[in-house]
Parts: structure tokens; C-alpha cells; sequence
């Protein structure tokens, strides 16, 4: 950080709250620890939650623009469904709101943010992009609870600390929206254009019956996609395994379709459709001397697939790769 010091950043996370005085109220918390003696540098409290209504962090996610190996903000979310926003640069480390919830408690985030940029590389803090995915399903009520409830998935720009926008509705006109056409299997996504200048970011709706965000999305920077999964509950409890996903590459500059076109199924769809699979984390990988593979199986395939099963697997180049040196430390031994 600023003053030379190496922190780690850990929520308070869920059910944090025990009525006795001393263990949770409720809040949602972020501590700042010093990782060299596990002292508490700054206790980050919301004041949003209480014994009744139990508030939670998720992880945080840190910016370092310019690239110095210096964090310069924090960004991260929490169950209300709120976005903050914490200053670096200064002494006394400001928190602030930067998005607020769409709907309390009925729009949560329960999964780290993503940063991107509108144009890579950029030394500009109005460049990055803050990624946001609202839904849960963490408790037994979230199967039945959250079916009929809209969730999104936004692209909100960082407009630096003290911002006149902030907070930033996420539903104001000032935010581009994108649409997703579903044809049984396969999804399509609107290109609406998205100025930085002129917009506060972009949003999506999900479209599925109680479809939420709950895996963390991953990204192709230099390319400028953004890749998610969502998650769509089955019969059953809350604790029930089972549901399906989509899979979705979008431009993360818009939301909208990637600007070389759709990746998915043969270049025809910017999403697809997984029966009876649930990913824990967007399956994104990573191969070696450049450009980015997104594999998508449906089943393990290999002898033990029948005539019936469908098992086909989806690979995915995403061009553009750009190997960079994006910061260095000297260090004397």
C-alpha cells in the first residue's frame, strides 16, 4: 500500500452475528490485517445489517492503476447488495459507496468482483470497470425465494474517488442495457454501444426463472471479454445438488456481443446452455504461449458414454492475447 505496508484484505462473510456483545452484530465488515503480525490496521464497517436482517462481505478485489505494485482501491460487495468503494491513496484509507443495491437483500452479491478495462493498459482510473453479479444460494430459502426475483450482471466505471455519481443506481438511464435473446440452447446478446463519456457502465438482465450469478466470472483483458456463468436452481431444498448453467462471452466494455463476434457454438451464439451442471467457477482456462481456451463438457465423454448422452465438449479460442511485463519489484539478495 501507500504507506509501505502489505495488508490482507478478509470480509466478515455470513451468519456473522451472535447476540452476546461480543461476536457479529449483523454488519458487513471488511478487515484490513497487517499479514506481517496479524494486527487489525482498519475495521471497514457498512452500518448496513443488523441482528433481524444479517448483512455480509464477499471478498474484495484490489486496483493497482497506475501499475506500481501499489494498491490504489478497494472494491467490494456485500448481501445488501451494495458496492463500496475504498480509497488507498489516502492515510485514512475513505470507504464510500460506490453502487447501490438494486433491491436490498433480494439482489445480493455473494461472489468476488471483477476489474477490467475500457482500454487496456490504460494509466486512467475512469478506465477501469468494476463487474458485479448479483444472486446467492447459500441458504435453504434462496432455492424458492429468489425464483421470481431479477438478477443482473453489471459493468459499472470506477469514477474515482469522491465521485458527484456515486452511489450509482444501477437501473439509471444513464446505464446502457443489454438484452439476451434465448433460443432453447443457445443465447444471443445485443451490441448497444457503450461510450465512456457519455454512460456510467452497462447492465444486463438475466433472463432463466431464479437465474443468479453465484461462480466468479472470468476475463480475456486484452481481448476484452468477459466470461460468466449463472446458475439455475432445480426442485428441491436449498441444500439439494442439481440445476443447470449458461455459459456466457460478452465484450466487457458494453455487455454486449464481443466485438469480433459470437464465440460460442461455432461462432453462432454468445451463450450455451449446460444441463445438469453447476459451475463453482467460470470455466475459463489458460494455455501456454498465449491465447485463452474456454472449455465447456457436458459429460466426462470417454468409454463410458452412451449412444443416448450428449457428450460434447466446447472449445472456445479467444484471440488477441498480449503477453506484457505489467510491473516488477527489484529485489537485492
Amino acid at each position: 500500500m501507500s504507506n509501505n505496508k502489505w495488508a490482507a484484505l478478509l470480509p466478515n462473510g455470513y451468519n456473522s452475528v451472535i447476540d452476546d456483545g461480543l461476536v457479529g452484530d449483523g454488519d458487513s465488515v471488511l478487515f484490513m490485517v497487517d499479514v506481517t503480525n496479524g494486527t487489525v490496521l482498519k475495521k471497514f464497517r457498512t452500518s448496513q445489517g443488523n441482528y433481524t436482517r444479517t448483512n455480509g462481505m464477499a471478498s474484495a478485489v484490489v486496483s493497482d492503476v497506475p501499475y506500481d505494485i501499489t494498491g490504489d482501491a478497494v472494491f467490494v460487495g456485500d448481501l445488501r447488495g451494495d458496492v463500496y468503494r475504498i480509497d488507498l491513496t489516502q492515510p485514512d484509507f475513505p470507504m464510500e459507496k460506490m453502487i447501490e443495491t438494486i433491491s436490498p437483500y433480494k439482489t445480493p452479491i455473494t461472489t468476488p468482483l471483477r476489474l477490467t478495462q475500457y482500454q487496456n493498459f490504460s494509466n486512467a482510473i475512469t478506465d477501469i470497470m468494476v463487474h458485479v453479479g448479483t444472486g446467492k444460494f447459500i441458504e435453504v430459502t434462496d432455492r424458492s425465494d429468489l425464483i421470481n426475483q431479477d438478477q443482473y450482471v453489471l459493468g459499472i466505471f470506477d469514477k474515482g474517488a469522491g465521485a458527484n455519481e456515486y452511489p450509482i443506481n444501477p437501473l439509471d438511464d444513464n446505464i446502457v442495457e443489454q438484452t439476451i435473446n434465448t433460443d432453447e440452447q443457445t443465447r444471443t446478446i445485443t451490441n448497444n454501444t457503450v461510450n465512456k463519456g457519455d454512460h456510467l457502465g452497462w447492465r444486463v438482465l438475466l433472463p432463466g426463472e431464479g437465474e443468479r450469478i453465484i461462480a466468479k466470472m472470468a476475463t480475456r483483458a486484452s481481448a476484452h471479454i468477459l466470461v460468466f456463468s449463472s446458475y439455475l436452481p432445480k426442485a428441491g431444498n436449498g441444500c439439494a445438488t442439481g440445476g443447470a448453467s449458461w455459459v456466457m462471452a460478452v465484450d466487457n466494455r458494453t455487455g454486449g456481443q464481443p466485438y469480433g463476434g459470437s464465440l460460442l457454438n461455432n461462432g453462432t451464439a454468445d451463450g450455451v446452455y449446460i444441463e445438469d451442471q453447476v459451475f463453482g467457477i467460470t470455466p475459463i482456462g489458460y494455455a501456454g504461449g498465449g491465447g485463452e481456451i474456454l472449455i465447456i463438457s457436458t459429460d466426462t465423454g470417454g468409454s463410458d458414454c452412451q449412444d443416448d448422452e450428449d457428450c460434447s465438449e466446447i472449445s472456445v479460442s479467444i484471440p488477441d492475447f498480449t503477453w506484457r511485463r505489467r510491473s516488477w519489484n527489484r529485489i537485492d539478495l
